[in-house]
């Protein structure tokens, strides 16, 4: 709905949409987190479109799914985390092929966590900051190298969690 609703008013209010598929490596901020389920890969995607000079709108989600051993009992334990974030980016355009830029935005992680000791289901508001640099391989294609930092912070069972960390990683994209 949202993709067809910035494709729609593309061409009156928006500059430019870049459509990305992101691959990146999490690494949790909080130690607990880092112990019971360790870094790993996350998934996801980004739909940005230009609203100013140099100036974007950014839409996002990623995807981690993850299981570890529970610190005290040793017990399995899973966990899943959806990030839905949206934010402002600032482009600095050194030339036609690379494009340095930096973002800040807030959203809400859902997450879910399953063990023998129970179930928990929440979600809270987060917030990002990111950089990179969008390189383009022509007009049309492009690879963005990231960076990015979140945090959310949650409190399954009387516990708070931080549920953000370092991401780093790579999107390929196409611009419309």
């Amino acid at each position: 709905m949202i993709i067809f609703l910035l494709l729609s008013v593309h061409s009156s209010l928006l500059s430019q949409i870049r459509l990305k598929t992101k691959l990146l490596y999490f690494i949790p901020s909080e130690e607990t987190f880092r112990e019971i389920y360790g870094p790993g890969l996350m998934g996801g995607g980004e739909i940005e479109a230009g609203l100013v000079k140099n100036i974007n709108i950014w839409l996002e989600f990623n995807y981690l799914k993850k299981t570890g051993k529970l610190s005290i009992t040793n017990e399995k334990t899973s966990l899943q985390i959806i990030p839905i974030l949206l934010g402002i980016k600032y482009n600095f355009i050194f030339n036609k092929i690379i494009h340095p830029y930096i973002g800040l935005g807030g959203g809400c992680f859902f997450y879910n966590e399953a063990n023998p000791i129970g179930k928990v289901e929440k979600n809270n508001f987060a917030w990002i900051a990111k950089t990179g640099a969008i390189i383009y391989l022509n007009r049309l294609f492009f690879i963005d190298t990231l960076l990015e930092y979140s945090s959310c912070h949650v409190n399954p069972a009387g516990i708070e969690v931080n549920l953000g960390g370092l991401m780093m990683g790579v999107s390929f994209g196409v611009v419309f």
